[in-house]
């Protein structure tokens, strides 16, 4: 693999650091940098504007009164909620949990409204629906 160098004459002559280090003004977007100088934008963790969350509503988890919003999926309502063990294995106990979100891992398997082994990532919050995990 090719290590990227900067795009301008670097009085050190170094390779490029990763990219996710922090960056100057001094290179244009896109330009590599040769760790005096950083890319001048980052992706950063922020709320993506106009996307909307549906009513809330209320699910029952193990008995227990848990807040979902119309629209999300089991699995999101019970990661809000702080769960992150859903089932545990047959053959040693592991917990297991959220891991693909779209229902190819078969981990996030939680009972329904007494239907057992419902992928919660891909199963819809209902108004009074109750949810068992482990």
């Amino acid at each position: 693999m090719k290590i990227p160098t900067c795009s301008r004459r670097c009085p050190k002559g170094v390779p490029n650091p990763p990219l996710d280090l922090t960056i100057q003004q001094e290179h244009s977007l896109g330009d590599l940098d040769c760790g005096q100088y950083t890319l001048e934008k980052r992706m950063s963790s922020r709320r993506i504007e106009g996307i909307e969350r549906g009513a809330p509503i209320t699910i029952t988890v193990n008995g227990q009164p848990v807040p979902a919003y119309a629209g999300e999926s089991i699995a999101a309502a019970l990661m809000a909620a702080g769960y992150r063990a859903f089932r545990r294995t047959e053959a040693g106990g592991s917990p297991r949990g959220f891991f693909c979100g779209m229902g190819m891992c078969f981990d996030c398997l939680v009972t329904v409204d007494g239907v057992p082994n419902v992928r919660s990532c891909m199963a819809e919050v209902q108004e009074g629906c109750i949810v068992q995990v482990a």
